[in-house]
């Protein structure tokens, strides 16, 4: 249905947490367990059934995401996750990317979000070559952070990266 629609509510004073991914050194970087973030309301799931038989996946991943916020400015984040076929329905990451609504036109551009307009976001989430065994399950995961992989977005409009959240509060 294209009119359909999903919504939730993002606090940057409690940004999703970082689990895993291609960002860090030693332990907190790979394929991390993504089961701690699942009370959080702040994050859309989208899981396909179980496989029916085993489904690789090779190349560059793109998402096209439509989308729209109340705020002049937020970001987009995107995870795809292999829901394991266990015991303990492990969820283990294989891909994630992020991009700022400002800069949905390329990075070289700075177009603010209009309230309540629809937008449309392509997130590169990356190279990969992974083999989803049959019995699992897909699932990609949308927010507006994953902290402290990607800085937080304010969602004030104001300069990325310069406004902290002290300037909320003051």
């Amino acid at each position: 249905d294209k009119t359909a629609s999903l919504s939730y509510t993002y606090d940057p004073g409690d940004p999703v947490k970082s689990l895993g991914g291609n960002w860090a050194i030693g332990q907190e970087s790979g394929a991390h367990d993504q089961r701690p973030l699942n009370e959080r309301e702040d994050i859309l799931r989208f899981v396909t059934e179980p496989l029916a038989e085993p489904v690789g996946i090779t190349g560059k991943f793109w998402l096209e995401l439509h989308v729209s916020s109340d705020a002049p400015d937020t970001m987009f984040t995107a995870k795809l996750v292999d829901i394991y076929n266990d015991s303990l329905e492990r969820k283990m990451l294989v891909l994630d990317a992020i991009l700022m609504g400002r800069h949905r036109n390329g990075l070289d551009q700075e177009d603010l979000l209009e309230p309540d307009s629809v937008y449309r976001f392509d997130i590169e989430l990356g190279n990969t070559a992974y083999v989803f065994p049959a019995g699992h399950r897909l699932c990609l995961a949308i927010s507006s952070s994953n902290s402290p992989r990607f800085l937080t977005n304010l969602n004030t409009g104001g300069r990325p990266y310069r406004d902290t959240l002290d300037t909320l509060v003051a």
